[in-house]
């Protein structure tokens, strides 16, 4: 290894992006292989409950038929959005959430945790917002802390349904449903979880309130489940995520996939089963809905509802943001938080009770 000095450094880190982007954008030319790996996808059989999933983490299966779906009616601004949702007599809410921790690096173990939700009646035209903080002086992992929150959305949950009118109520969560991220988990952190996370669901459902979930994903589940009912593997789609192929297959703004069978392994036993869609929102972003399957006959509602969000939010979900801006823990308050801890303490600043390492990096040498 070699010593570099500041302009190599930079060389160096330039030519390496210069060559990710260059192989990425000579594989993304490649449309021979979205155009196979199409002709496969719209074969495939649907409603296929007999199979094997073996060592697969998580895959979906077609429940529709593998094609394009489109916006049964199209808006064309946030007013015609608007209409949509007030005429269907639809609300829609939102819950985010933030921390303030810093674990060992802090002498005094402080964690903080905010919780803000946004929603609309529409029909009614009324909304409102719900702010939640708790705090403790422990010192948690990072899972450790996904857990208590989890636990603590609970309780905003539990507010903002009760918030919600309407013929159609639908709550939007910032999460995947099917927790193929908690694999890499110790079993019992991963019980937690997924308990905690179907508890929010399952509160959901016994109140007639739809659950989405809506996030960006760089998961192959569809190639898995393509490996599985045509029992044969996928060469063209090596470096391929679902998203990608559904970029390039999806022609349409805001048309979707057809609905698929979620099957996960974190939710085996779990008596929950869900759904999915992926939606085009422009020509680089797709993003995953998932929902409980009792709510597979609202499926349009469900999908609308999504894209008049959207809309109103200018490319992502205007109650997401909301929600978002509501829980975010700024810089400010950060700040606030560590002037209060120091005052507390009878200290002059925060910095007398940092790590070296967190002061390092705070004051790095010149």
């Amino acid at each position: 290894m070699s010593n570099y000095g500041p302009l190599d450094k930079i060389k160096l880190i330039s030519d390496t992006v210069k060559n990710i982007l260059n192989n990425y954008l000579l594989d993304a030319r490649k449309e021979e292989k979205i155009k196979k790996l199409a002709s496969k996808f719209e074969k495939l059989p649907t409603n296929v409950e007999d199979f094997a999933m073996n060592d697969k983490s998580s895959l979906i299966l077609p429940i529709e038929e593998p094609r394009e779906y489109q916006l049964s009616q199209q808006f064309g601004d946030t007013v015609e959005a608007t209409y949509f949702l007030e005429t269907h007599d639809i609300s829609v809410g939102s819950f985010d959430s933030s921390y303030f921790s810093l674990g060992v690096h802090l002498i005094v173990p402080v964690s903080i945790v905010t919780i803000g939700a946004w929603y609309m009646n529409y029909s009614e035209r009324t909304y409102g917002e719900l702010f939640d903080v708790d705090g403790e002086a422990d010192i948690v992992d990072n899972i450790d802390l996904q857990i208590r929150i989890k636990m603590r959305e609970r309780n905003v949950i539990n507010s903002l349904i009760y918030k919600l009118g309407g013929r159609h109520k639908i709550i939007l969560f910032d999460e995947s449903f099917n927790c193929s991220y908690t694999l890499s988990w110790s079993h019992d952190k991963r019980e937690q979880m997924i308990n905690n996370l179907v508890g929010n669901i399952k509160l959901c459902i016994e109140n007639g309130v739809i659950p989405v979930a809506l996030f960006h994903t760089r998961s192959r589940d569809l190639f898995r489940g393509m490996t599985v009912l045509l029992n044969e593997g996928f060469e063209e789609s090596i470096g391929f995520t679902d998203s990608f192929f559904f970029q390039r297959y999806l022609k349409n703004k805001f048309s979707r996939s057809p609905l698929f069978k979620v099957y996960s392994k974190p939710l085996k036993n779990k008596k929950i089963n869900l759904a999915c869609f992926y939606i085009k929102v422009d020509s680089n972003n797709v993003i995953r809905a998932e929902f409980p399957i009792e709510f597979i006959d609202d499926i349009e509602i469900i999908y609308q509802s999504i894209i008049a969000q959207i809309i109103l939010g200018r490319g992502f979900p205007l109650a997401m943001q909301r929600a978002h801006e509501l829980a975010v823990i700024k810089r400010e308050y950060r700040d606030l938080i560590e002037t209060l801890i120091a005052n507390y303490l009878g200290k002059p600043g925060i910095e007398l009770l940092l790590s070296k390492k967190e002061l390092s990096k705070r004051r790095p040498l010149s």
